[in-house]
């Protein structure tokens, strides 16, 4: 019988390997999880801090790799009310790798019961003690009110620097309606229902410059977007120039 030994070489050489990639995972399975490492996203303005998710984790330092549950311990950090997601993965030499990503908020709500942030979609996350987000103040989010309408009032606040800067209150007044206060200026900004809400936060823009440059923005009480192609500005009476 004569033998092919090309075959058999390489059949022994596809055992050896095999064999010597069982032992190398096994060996890595049984190492000990040693430290973690945390990434924050994104890393300024951080409304969580790293040592608030070392005290949960290191419950699972000193364990063997393959007793770890990453999804359980993304679960555990996705409740956070800061995150918006986590990713966890196992180094080789058995270091726990977190990315973190937070949630951004965009609002400060004011109840009657209590006061929290809320990021691009509602969701609520609590006040930090690690830092203060200058973000409008919300007033009636207890109300009825169009989820959609009111996402896309803080998307076009957000995607704007004047009206980010400027707009200091949201007032939702019925489930369709809301008005605005800016900052600095006691006036109230009448938006009304959410029909053509990127051309009256345009005209908002285009009255608030004319009326800045004019350095007569102080004189007005009111300013109405409700109407088609025009803003009424309603005169404060009792203002006086100084």
């Amino acid at each position: 019988m004569k033998f092919n030994w090309n075959k058999i070489t390489i059949l022994i050489m596809l055992i050896f390997s095999g064999l010597a990639f069982y032992s190398f995972n096994k060996k890595n399975e049984n190492r000990l999880t040693t430290s973690l490492n945390i990434s924050i996203l994104p890393s300024k303005d951080s409304y969580l801090s790293k040592d608030s998710i070392h005290s949960i984790l290191n419950t699972f330092l000193g364990y063997e790799k393959k007793s770890i549950d990453l999804s359980l311990i993304e679960n555990i950090i996705d409740n956070n009310s800061y995150v918006d997601k986590s990713e966890v993965s196992l180094s080789f030499s058995g270091e726990l790798l977190l990315k973190i990503k937070q949630k951004v908020p965009v609002g400060r709500v004011i109840s009657e019961n209590e006061m929290f942030y809320v990021d691009k979609d509602l969701r609520k996350m609590n006040l930090s003690k690690h830092q203060s987000a200058l973000v409008p103040i919300v007033i009636g989010f207890e109300n009825e009110i169009s989820r959609s309408y009111l996402k896309k009032v803080f998307e076009l606040i957000e995607d704007d620097a004047y009206l980010k800067q400027n707009i200091s209150k949201i007032i939702i007044n019925s489930p369709n309606s809301i008005s605005l206060k800016l900052r600095a200026y006691d006036i109230m900004v009448k938006i009304g229902d959410q029909r053509n809400l990127k051309n009256k936060f345009l005209k908002l823009r285009a009255f608030y410059t004319r009326a800045n440059a004019k350095k007569n923005l102080m004189e007005f009480k009111q300013i109405n977007l409700q109407f088609d192609n025009q803003v009424v500005g309603v005169k404060n009476n009792s203002y006086v120039k100084k």
